[in-house]
């Protein structure tokens, strides 16, 4: 269980580099989600089904916020808490969903 903080820690890094480097007119913010969720998906299989683009779209101004704020500073660091925060509601909810069916 060692490689788990890497591997959420590096999902979120990727997804804050893509969409800082911007490189497509339109839907950065879908394919940040795309490639977030799939390196989650290549660590554990399960992530697949993690709706990463349903939190962002759930909280988008905050999202936007937090990545104007870190592009700001040069520093990923709040983006990286925001979407780990983010990925534990909703492992929380689904957890929640199982158990109540």
């Amino acid at each position: 269980m060692a490689d788990y903080q890497p591997s959420l820690i590096a999902s979120c890094i990727f997804h804050y580099e893509f969409e800082f480097i911007h490189p497509f007119a339109d839907g950065n913010g879908r394919m940040g989600c795309l490639w977030q969720t799939l390196i989650l998906s290549q660590w554990r299989p399960e992530l697949a089904w993690l709706p990463v683009e349903t939190l962002i779209h759930n909280q988008q101004q905050n999202y936007y916020r937090v990545l104007g704020e870190c592009g700001r500073a040069s520093d990923c660091t709040a983006f990286v808490a925001f979407m780990l925060e983010k990925l534990v509601e909703a492992l929380r909810e689904g957890i929640e969903t199982q158990l109540s069916n």
